[in-house]
């Protein structure tokens, strides 16, 4: 997927990341990522699509610019790796845009 423009990128309940680029980009068979990188293009956050886990979804139903998608992220404890569930909200351009994006989400899932 080409990289798309966002006007607010937010994980969890941490304040939001502002404008910037985001991406699906394919990094196992049965694996993708969800990638946003600020405009300097610095990546800022990584986290997985993994089928049956994630899911997607408008943010408000009047609002269709924006979505909110549940990725994993992997956390070292103790030496292992842990799969922590996340809380993606991106507010696109336009709608149009979130509705590609939401498409292509779901195809992975």
């Amino acid at each position: 997927m080409t990289q798309k423009s966002v006007t607010n990128f937010k994980v969890n309940q941490t304040p939001g990341l502002g404008a910037g680029y985001f991406s699906i980009e394919k990094v196992q068979d049965k694996a993708s990522c969800v990638i946003f990188r600020n405009g300097a293009k610095v990546i800022l956050h990584t986290s997985y699509i993994m089928p049956k886990l994630s899911r997607v979804g408008l943010l408000k139903k009047d609002k269709q610019d924006a979505l909110w998608m549940e990725t994993l992220i992997y956390e070292t404890v103790d030496g292992k790796a842990k799969p922590t569930k996340t809380t993606v909200k991106t507010q696109f351009q336009d709608e149009k845009t979130a509705e590609e994006v939401k498409k292509l989400f779901e195809t992975l899932l």
